[in-house]
C-alpha cells in the first residue's frame, strides 16, 4: 500500500496545498474500501486538515447524486443552417465531437455584428453525464480569461434544453501546420510554443486540467497569436471551487474522448491524471514541431501498443527523428520547413532540446516537469542559451552556455591572447610551410609530366607513320596503354594509379569488363600501398573497381568498394557531393539486382534528395541525378510501376539529351528503357521507332558488337514477337546471340536469355527441332552455375519436354 504523504504545513502557498490535496487525492481514489481506511488512518496522524480536504474531495466526485430521471430531454431535429440558437443565427458547421456539435454563429444587434463558435449538446446524444460535463465545461471557461485561451462569451439553452456555450470565434491554423506554411525556425517555434505553455499554466493555476492538448486544439490567429480551445474534457482539481456539480468535474477522463497518440500513459491506462499529464501532451506537441514527427509514429492510435512502447523504450530523440525512417528527401523537407539543412536541424535540436523533450516525455509523472511553467522556463533558457534544468550542471556545459551567450566577447578575447602566440607560431611554420608546399607542388609536377609523357607515347604508337599504315583500334590501344603502365611509371605510383583507373573505365564503356575490373583492382593495390586511406584518387578507383566488379556480377565485392569509397569521402568532410551521390547510386543498383528493391529504392531516394537539396548547378544538367533517375526507372519498372518509371526515364532523358547529346551511349540507354516501358504499356509502334534509334545509335558510337548493341537488338526482337513477326524478331535475336556469345563469359545469364527468345522465335515459325536445339542451348549456360534449380530452368525442362513430345510425333 502507498505511504501517504509527509507533514504539510497549512500556511504554506496555495499552488504547494493543493499539489499535495491532488497528490493525495490521486492515491486515495486508486484503493479499495480496506485499503483506503488504513490510508487514512496514517495520513490523520500526520496531517489532519489534507486528510480532510481528500476525504470531502472523495465524497464530492461518488456520482449518488445524478438522477437520470432529470435529464430526459425531449428528441431533437439536427441543426441546419440559418437556423436560430437563442440569439445566435447558425452560419455553418466547424466540427463535431463526442460532447456536441461547433458551429461558426452570427450575432447582430442594432450597432454590433459578432462572429461566434457556438458549441451546442448534440441532438440524440443527451445523457445525464454529457450534459453534466458540458455545464462543467461553461463553469471552467467563465472562469479563465487569458489571452491565449478562447473566451467564453455567452451561455445559455436551446428551445429544448440543451445547453450551449458561445465561445470566441478563433479563426487560424493548428500550430503545427501554421508553423510549417510560415516556415519558422526553430527558435520562433519554441517562442509561440512557451506562449501555450503559459496559457496551459494559468488553466493549472486556476485548478483546471485540460486533458486533451493537441495541435488541432491550438489555433494561431494570422496576426501569430495561438489560442488554446476545447476544454471537453477538462478536469477540475479543486470541484468545490465552482458551482457545478463537483462529480463532473472531479471524475476521471473519458477514454472515449482522448486523443491516445497525446494523452500520457496514465491516461490510456484510465488512472488519476494531473498537471503532469498535460506536461506529457505538451512535451509530444514540442516533439513534433521540432522534428515534424510524433514518438512512437510507427505504433499509431493503438492504445495497447501505445502503452507498451512508452513503457518499453527508450523515450526517442527529436533529433534522431529527423530522419529516421531513411527519408533524405521528406528529411530535407522538414528541415527546410524550420530554415536549415537536416544535419543542422539534427546539431540545433541535440542535447538541450532534446533533453527538454525527454524529460517531458518521461512515462512516469513524476520524472517529467512539474509544471508547464517549468517546462516554459526551461525552453526559455534554451532560446537564450543558458544551461536547462533537465541536463546536469555539469561545468563544461555551463561555461559552454557562457560561451554561446557571448560569442563576440568570447571569440574577441581568445583572439587577442591568441594574436601574439599565433604571430610566433606562423613566423616560426612559414618557411617549413613553404618548403612542404613546395615539394607538394613538385610532386605534383612530376604527376603530371608522368601522365602527359606517357599518354603522348601510346598515341604516338597509334599514328599511321608510327604504326606503318596499321589502323590501331581503341581495344589494341588500351591493350599497349595497360602494358606501358607496367613498364615506365614504376617510381611514378599516383600517376600510374590514376591512368589505371581512366583505362579501367575505358575497357567498361567498350564492354570489356574482365581487363577492366583486373586494372582497377590494381589502381586499388598500387594506392593502397601508398597509404592513402583519405586520397579523393583512392576513392575514385574503388569506386571504378566496384563498376568493373558489378559488370562481371560481383555484386557483393562491389558493395564493398562502394562502401570503401564512401567512408574516405566522409573522412575528406563530404557527405554530399555529387561523388556521394552517384556512389550511393551505384550501390543501390547492386542491391537492385540482388533482388533488394527497397534497400536500391533507399539509396536512390537519398542520392536524388542530396541531387534535388545541392545548390551547384541547374537540376536540368545534373548527370548524376540522370544517372539515379534511370535506375529508378529500371526497379519501378521491374515492380509495376509504369507511371513512376516513365517519369523517372522521362525526366532522365531529358538531361541527357541537354548536357550529353542524343548520340551518347548514356542517353541511347535511357531512350532503350523508355522503350520498353511503352511496349509493357501495349504502345508497341513507339516502342519499335525508339529501340531502332537506340540500336542504330549504338552501333555507331560503339560499334555493331557492343553488348549495349545486343541489349537494343534483343528489345526490338521482342517488341517484333509482339507484333507477331517472329522472323524479324529471329534475325535481331540471332545477331544479339553473335554479340554475347563473343563478348561475355559462357556462363552469362545474358546469353541464356538470348538463346531462349532465339527458340521462341524459331518455335512460332514452327521450326520445333531448331527450337528444342535453341531452348537445349539456353539450358546448358543455366545449369552451368552451381546452385538450386531456379524457375527460368524449371520453366526450359517444361518447353524442352513439350517440344520432345511432338517432335516425337
Amino acid at each position: 500500500m502507498t505511504s501517504p504523504r509527509p507533514n504539510l504545513d497549512p500556511s504554506q502557498p496555495t499552488a504547494e496545498r493543493w499539489a499535495a490535496i491532488e497528490s493525495a487525492f490521486g492515491e486515495a481514489s486508486g484503493l479499495a474500501a480496506a485499503e483506503r481506511a488504513s490510508y487514512f488512518a496514517a495520513l490523520d496522524r500526520d496531517d489532519p486538515a489534507l486528510a480532510a480536504e481528500v476525504r470531502s474531495l472523495l465524497e464530492a466526485s461518488d456520482p449518488w447524486w445524478i438522477d437520470e430521471s432529470l435529464v430526459t430531454l425531449p428528441v431533437a431535429e439536427p441543426m441546419v443552417p440559418d437556423q436560430r440558437i437563442g440569439a445566435y443565427q447558425l452560419v455553418r458547421a466547424l466540427g463535431r465531437g463526442g460532447m456536441g456539435e461547433v458551429w461558426l454563429a452570427l450575432r447582430e444587434g442594432q450597432d454590433f455584428r459578432q462572429h461566434v463558435a457556438l458549441k451546442i449538446v448534440r441532438a440524440g446524444m443527451e445523457s445525464s453525464e454529457l450534459v453534466a460535463g458540458f455545464r462543467a465545461e461553461r463553469q471552467i471557461l467563465g472562469s479563465l480569461n487569458h489571452p491565449n485561451i478562447a473566451h467564453l462569451l455567452d451561455v445559455g439553452e436551446t428551445e429544448d434544453g440543451r445547453p450551449f456555450l458561445a465561445l470566441e470565434f478563433v479563426e487560424g491554423h493548428q500550430l503545427t501546420d501554421y508553423c510549417d506554411e510560415h516556415r519558422l525556425s526553430v527558435d520562433d517555434r519554441l517562442r509561440l510554443f512557451r506562449t501555450v505553455c503559459n496559457a496551459v499554466r494559468f488553466a493549472h493555476q486556476n485548478l483546471v486540467v485540460h486533458q486533451d492538448l493537441k495541435p488541432s486544439n491550438i489555433l494561431v490567429t494570422s496576426d501569430g497569436v495561438p489560442k488554446l480551445l476545447d476544454f471537453g474534457i477538462a478536469k477540475v482539481l479543486a470541484p468545490t471551487r465552482f458551482d457545478a456539480d463537483p462529480a463532473s468535474s472531479a471524475a476521471g477522463p473519458d477514454l472515449k474522448a482522448l486523443t491516445p497518440e497525446y494523452a500520457a500513459p496514465e491516461q490510456i491506462e484510465g488512472g488519476p491524471t494531473t498537471t503532469a499529464s498535460d506536461v506529457y501532451a505538451l512535451g509530444v506537441i514540442l516533439f513534433q514541431l521540432l522534428s515534424g514527427r510524433r514518438p512512437y509514429r510507427d505504433v499509431g492510435a493503438d492504445r495497447s501498443a501505445l502503452l507498451e512502447a512508452i513503457r518499453t523504450r527508450p523515450v526517442p530523440l527529436a533529433s534522431e527523428a529527423v530522419d529516421s525512417d531513411g527519408d533524405v528527401e521528406r528529411a530535407g523537407q522538414v528541415a527546410a520547413a524550420r530554415k536549415l539543412s537536416p544535419d543542422a536541424l539534427r546539431a540545433r535540436l541535440a542535447r538541450d532540446l532534446d533533453a527538454i523533450v525527454q524529460r517531458a516525455l518521461a512515462p512516469l509523472a513524476a520524472d517529467r516537469y512539474s509544471s508547464a511553467e517549468q517546462l516554459a522556463a526551461d525552453v526559455e533558457r534554451s532560446l537564450n542559451r543558458y544551461p536547462v534544468s533537465a541536463r546536469p550542471r555539469a561545468p563544461r556545459y555551463v561555461a559552454e552556455c557562457f560561451m554561446r551567450r557571448h560569442q563576440v566577447g568570447v571569440v574577441l578575447s581568445v583572439l587577442a591572447f591568441a594574436s601574439l602566440a599565433a604571430f610566433i607560431v606562423t613566423v616560426l611554420r612559414q618557411s617549413a610551410a613553404i618548403r612542404e608546399r613546395s615539394a607538394q607542388v613538385e610532386s605534383e609536377r612530376k604527376r603530371a609530366v608522368a601522365v602527359s609523357s606517357f599518354l603522348q607515347d601510346l598515341f604516338r604508337g597509334a599514328d599511321p607513320a608510327e604504326a606503318k599504315g596499321t589502323t590501331i583500334t581503341a581495344r589494341e590501344l588500351l591493350d599497349r596503354g595497360a602494358a606501358k603502365i607496367e613498364r615506365e611509371l614504376v617510381d611514378q605510383p599516383a600517376a600510374k594509379a590514376d591512368l589505371m583507373t581512366v583505362m579501367s573505365e575505358s575497357y567498361q564503356n567498350l564492354g570489356l569488363y574482365p581487363p577492366a575490373e583486373q586494372l582497377a583492382e590494381r589502381a586499388v593495390a598500387t594506392l593502397r600501398a601508398r597509404h592513402a586511406p583519405a586520397d579523393s584518387a583512392f576513392a575514385a578507383a574503388l569506386i571504378a573497381h566496384g563498376m568493373a566488379l558489378h559488370y562481371i556480377d560481383r555484386t557483393r565485392d562491389a558493395r564493398v568498394e562502394y562502401d570503401s569509397a564512401l567512408a574516405i569521402r566522409r573522412r575528406l568532410g563530404d557527405t554530399t557531393s555529387a561523388v556521394v551521390a552517384q556512389t550511393l547510386a551505384l550501390e543501390g543498383s547492386t542491391f537492385q539486382d540482388d533482388g533488394a528493391d527497397s534497400t536500391a529504392r533507399r539509396l536512390y531516394s537519398r542520392a536524388i534528395g542530396l541531387r534535388r537539396a545541392s545548390g551547384g548547378g541547374e537540376v536540368t544538367t545534373d548527370t548524376v541525378l540522370a544517372f539515379t533517375l534511370n535506375n529508378l526507372g529500371v526497379l519501378l519498372r521491374r515492380k509495376g510501376d509504369l507511371n513512376g518509371a516513365d517519369t523517372a526515364y522521362r525526366e532522365a532523358l531529358a538531361i541527357r539529351e541537354a548536357t550529353l547529346g542524343p548520340d551518347h551511349f548514356e542517353t541511347l540507354r535511357t531512350l532503350n528503357n523508355l522503350a520498353l516501358v511503352s511496349g509493357a504499356r501495349g504502345n508497341l509502334a513507339v516502342a519499335e521507332s525508339l529501340l531502332i534509334v537506340a540500336a542504330d545509335g549504338w552501333k555507331r558510337v560503339v560499334g555493331a558488337d557492343h553488348p549495349a548493341t545486343a541489349f537494343a537488338l534483343n528489345n526490338l526482337g521482342s517488341v517484333y514477337m509482339r507484333m507477331n513477326q517472329p522472323a524479324k524478331a529471329l534475325r535481331l535475336f540471332n545477331e544479339a546471340l553473335a554479340i554475347r556469345r563473343a563478348k561475355l563469359q559462357p556462363s552469362e545469364p545474358l546469353i541464356a536469355v538470348t538463346w531462349t527468345n532465339v527458340g521462341t522465335a524459331l518455335q512460332a515459325l514452327d521450326d520445333r527441332r531448331g527450337a528444342l536445339q535453341a531452348y537445349r542451348a539456353a539450358l546448358a549456360v543455366r545449369e552451368s552455375v552451381p546452385g538450386p534449380e531456379t524457375p527460368a530452368v524449371a520453366d526450359l525442362k517444361k518447353a524442352i519436354a513439350r517440344l520432345e513430345k511432338t517432335t516425337r510425333r
